[in-house]
């Protein structure tokens, strides 16, 4: 950033392949140093964590939900409708790793939980 206040310079360059600088900017954001994490509630439990074969997702509350699972590099692999207070998934075919879960209600589309579970093989 040009703000003086600022700790550190972010700034974009653009070269040709000569290496030529054609054009310096500097980032018109702060960058991010950090992120707030979303509260993550006691209603949902997931196990066994770490998983092998299955993974069982239980709330006390059944709702009209959305279980959403992402890999670590956050493509989603996985979604599933999610109406009881319990929802068991097949975790076989998945590659041992860091799995990323979120629990969203249908109606508003509001996020009732996230959080991870691990897969050992």
């Amino acid at each position: 950033t040009d703000n003086a206040a600022s700790k550190f310079p972010v700034i974009e360059m653009d070269y040709e392949n000569n290496g030529t600088v054609n054009r310096v900017s500097w980032q018109k954001n702060s960058p991010t140093v950090g992120l707030s994490e979303l509260k993550v509630s006691s209603d949902f439990n997931v196990y066994p964590n770490p998983a092998k074969d299955v993974v069982t997702f239980a709330t006390n509350v059944a709702n009209n939900s959305e279980i959403a699972i992402m890999d670590i590099t956050g493509k989603t692999i996985k979604t599933i409708t999610f109406n009881t207070t319990k929802q068991t998934i097949d975790v076989s075919v998945f590659d041992s790793g860091i799995y990323f879960y979120t629990i969203r209600d249908r109606a508003s589309g509001k996020i009732l939980h996230n959080n991870k579970f691990v897969v050992t093989k």
